[in-house]
Order: C-alpha cells, then structure tokens, then sequence
C-alpha cells in the first residue's frame, strides 16, 4: 500500500471517529432529556403505599400531562436505541477497519480504537497538513 492510499483510507477513519464522537454527543444529550423527562414524570405521582408504582395525584385522577411525558418518554427511548445500536455498528466497522489497515502495514497496535488510530498516524508519521489535503 502506498502512502498516498494509506492517508486517504486514514482520512475516511478520522472521519468515521468524528462522526461516532457526533454520536456519542447526541446519546449523552438524549440520556439527559431522558432523565429530566422521567423526573418531571416522578414529580407527577404520587408513590402508592407498600408498592413501588407511582401512578396516581392526589384525587385518584391522573393529572392531565402524564400521558405526554409518557409518550416523551417512550420516543426518548426509541430514539435512545436506535441511535446505539446504530452508533455500534459504525464503531464495529471502524474498528474493524483500523485494525485491517494497521494489519496490512503491518504496525501492532493495541488499545481502544482511537489509540490504535494515533499511533497508526505516528508510526506513518502523517501530518495535519496532508490529512488536510485529502478533505
């Protein structure tokens, strides 16, 4: 493999870590409306005695935005799986990928998938400037 493929497929793993990292935001965010939503869904009950179900207020109604909260959550959650299920297939192909290449250039690496990128770049001894050039 030549150094101007290694760089371009290089490039593409950069970007997929990027991407993955973009992900891993979008779960954290998604896992604190997540507990900010069930919060506010606790506040909302009343704890019924010797259960641990909360469901009722006061008056044995429920109050009129539990079936949204509900319906927040369930969407929430949806959408919460989705995404990491999503964002482990993108990392299980990244890391299959790293490890090919670090295979056929023959480098060992060890470590997560991020360190074993790094010390690809420092063994091949790429620079900022020519990942640059192949955006």
């Amino acid at each position: 493999m030549n150094r101007k493929t290694a760089i371009q497929i290089i490039t593409k793993l950069v970007i997929r870590t990027l991407i993955e990292m973009d992900m891993l935001s979008e779960l954290n965010n998604l896992d604190q409306e997540i507990s900010a939503n069930r919060q506010e869904l606790n506040h909302g009950f009343i704890k019924i005695p010797f259960t641990r179900y909360r469901l009722f207020d006061d008056v044995g109604m429920v109050k009129h935005n539990i079936p949204a909260l509900l319906e927040r959550d369930h969407e929430q959650v949806v959408k919460y799986n989705g995404l990491l299920e999503q964002y482990k297939n993108h990392q299980h192909k990244t890391v299959a990928r790293i490890e090919n290449l670090a295979k056929e250039l023959k480098i060992v690496v060890d470590g997560n998938y991020c360190e074993k990128l790094a010390k690809i770049l420092k063994v091949l001894d790429i620079s900022d400037e020519e990942l640059g050039k192949t955006w």
